[in-house]
């Protein structure tokens, strides 16, 4: 009798056990505010939730995106007092330079709020290429972000960054931002002077 009693407490003990380490891995709760892709552990296949509540995950790999980021690009951990031509020592810097046409250059402090998409093609063809939320916001939108603003300084002097063209600017940015770099092209013209007439 007490070698029963024994074993059915060591099965109990593994059973409880099993089920504390294996109880992650059976259920997935989902937050309102993400997109969750479980793969399938056997086939592979991907299972895209984007509603809130607890899914089946059946032993797969989980991975989380947020159905909207922001992507910051200042200096990090600025302090009051600190020069704004240059980061504090010891401050990440994520500003973004630019170089205008006319040899002026200066750095772009901002914000942009990105969403994800929600249908499973684009989420799964994003999933494929990147792999996880850093990989998708370092290697695409950091990388878009800032070709825009490097290349939209030669559209304007600095003198017209900060004052004629101040919103053509963010707009220039915004615009390559959703739609790709533009494609310029340069070309001399004589114009005639209005004063001299040379």
């Amino acid at each position: 009798m007490e070698i029963r009693k024994m074993l059915s407490l060591i099965i109990a003990g593994v059973v409880l056990l099993a089920v504390f380490v294996l109880g992650g891995k059976v259920l997935e709760n989902v937050d309102a505010n993400e997109i969750v892709v479980i793969q399938d552990p056997i086939d592979g296949e991907l299972h895209w939730y984007n509603t809130a509540g607890i899914k089946w995950q059946g032993f797969g790999r989980v991975t989380v995106y947020p159905k909207r980021a922001i992507y910051d690009f200042k200096c990090e951990g600025y302090k009051e007092g600190t020069s704004e031509s240059q980061c504090a020592e010891g401050m990440i810097d994520g500003r973004i330079s630019i170089r205008f046409n006319d040899g002026g250059h200066g750095w772009v402090y901002c914000s942009i709020q990105y969403e994800m998409p929600l249908d499973s093609v684009n989420l799964t063809e994003l999933h494929v290429r990147f792999g996880s939320r850093e990989a998708i916001q370092k290697q695409l939108i950091e990388t878009v972000v800032n070709k825009s603003v490097y290349m939209t300084g030669p559209l304007m002097s600095s003198r017209e960054s900060f004052a004629d063209k101040r919103n053509d600017l963010l707009r220039y940015v915004e615009d390559q931002v959703e739609g790709g770099v533009y494609q310029t092209t340069a070309r001399d013209v004589r114009v005639k002077d209005e004063l001299s007439g040379a």
